[in-house]
């Protein structure tokens, strides 16, 4: 019996399917393969757990046979731990401490999101664009629950106020974000030596891809896409039925 674990993402709009990555677990070893969308180059990230006495410490790779690409990327799980562990401290300072109940009279503008947009790692844009262009709410927090019985569709949603986002969990529990982000915090973390060492190879490599097998490149995303998506798009949004209801 085959009990290795398999997951992909992928977007799609229309016919256009876009597949990101795939990944798979092996039951017996526990690696874990990450295979990047882009066809024939067979270019993966590999994490090795540690298997002593040979392998005593994990690591990670990337590769592609094809290209004769092959990186062995420093990796260590307590140093990761550690690198962002200061980060999320500061993110919890500026962003989780600043949470708050919304005013009661405060206005808000309710948006429909389709949480059928995301299935089985799929990423429907169609679905999330007919969702953006239907109908809005305007309405006050302390109306908000009486709108969530009268619509049940829109439990899982939120809305949106002049400070910030409200998140309702239910009629009577709710919670506003402010959108007041601190980037200077997701700069650091982006710039972080342990984030380069992942993040740097694959730069590398696409820059191989588009020298040594472009086609691969216009296999992933053929030009005649571009067309079918603008066209997509547009038929989306000559049916959408965009209104703005004062509840």
């Amino acid at each position: 019996m085959n009990n290795n674990s398999k997951e992909r993402l992928q977007i799609k709009l229309g016919n256009f399917n876009l597949k990101l990555f795939e990944t798979k677990t092996y039951q017996s070893s526990k690696d874990t393969y990450f295979y990047l969308g882009i066809p024939d180059v067979g270019l993966h990230y590999s994490f090795h757990n540690p298997k002593p006495p040979h392998q005593p410490n994990s690591h990670l790779h990337l590769r592609s046979k094809k290209l004769n690409i092959h990186e062995d990327i420093p990796f260590s799980i307590d140093d990761w731990v550690s690198s962002f562990a200061g980060f999320g401290e500061e993110l919890e300072e500026t962003f989780l401490n600043s949470i708050s109940k919304p005013s009661m009279d405060e206005q808000i503008t309710v948006l429909l999101f389709s949480t059928n947009a995301f299935r089985f790692g799929d990423i429907d844009v169609g679905r999330i664009l007919q969702s953006i262009c239907g109908t809005y709410y305007r309405t006050s927090v302390s109306r908000l629950p009486m709108l969530m019985q009268e619509k049940p569709c829109l439990r899982g949603m939120f809305a949106i106020s002049d400070r910030g986002i409200v998140v309702p969990f239910d009629e009577e529990d709710m919670l506003e974000a402010p959108f007041k982000i601190s980037w200077d915090i997701f700069s650091r973390i982006s710039s972080s030596s342990q984030l380069r060492s992942f993040y740097d190879p694959l730069t590398r490599a696409f820059e191989t891809i588009q020298k040594d097998s472009p086609e691969s490149i216009r296999k992933w995303v053929p030009s005649s896409a571009r067309e079918n998506i603008g066209q997509e798009i547009e038929s989306i949004l000559r049916k959408s039925s965009f209104q703005i209801i004062d509840f």
